[in-house]
């Protein structure tokens, strides 16, 4: 996986917090070569540090990626 992306997911989530992380989770279901795997371990990586509520990001994940899926059905 290209560091580049990986230092792009940070600076989104780092940038956005949970909007950040939502947009990301929809453009993985648009743009698969975004992966799920380097977003989601960043964001608990965020969660442990103390920088997003564990819950919160949980949340913010799952309707990003359920309005991706959604979008992408149609």
């Amino acid at each position: 996986m290209s560091d580049t992306l990986i230092q792009w997911i940070d600076q989104v989530i780092r940038s956005f917090a949970y909007w950040g992380l939502a947009m990301l989770m929809l453009l993985e279901n648009l743009f698969p070569p975004i992966p799920s795997e380097a977003i989601l371990p960043l964001a608990g990586f965020f969660v442990n540090r103390g920088d997003l509520a564990g819950i919160l990001a949980l949340l913010a994940a799952t309707l990003g990626s359920l309005a991706g899926r959604s979008s992408f059905m149609r």
